[in-house]
């Protein structure tokens, strides 16, 4: 949870820096969103701006559908010789 906090905070930086109305950034996460439908994407569901306008801020000025959700995945590299490969083939 503790990245949240910082998330919020550089979030709500960057709004008053750039003067950022809250419609905006919603409008950003709406066309990102549609973007990653393209793509094996967290949500499959588009979303309108009503949608997510009308969500709870779950951490400062961030609604559940602008912060990016934690996925756990993992990799595995096996590097063997070619002749270990050819013999232990099946």
């Amino acid at each position: 949870m503790i990245y949240l906090h910082s998330l919020a905070l550089q979030a709500s930086s960057y709004k008053l820096r750039f003067s950022v109305n809250e419609e905006s950034a919603v409008d950003m996460i709406v066309k990102n969103r549609k973007t990653e439908l393209k793509s094996i994407a967290y949500f499959r569901k588009k979303f309108t701006i009503e949608d997510v306008m009308n969500l709870e801020y779950e951490i400062g000025s961030l609604r559940n559908l602008m912060i990016p959700k934690t996925i756990v995945s993992a990799v595995a590299v096996i590097v063997v010789s070619e002749e270990d490969a050819k013999r232990n083939a099946k």
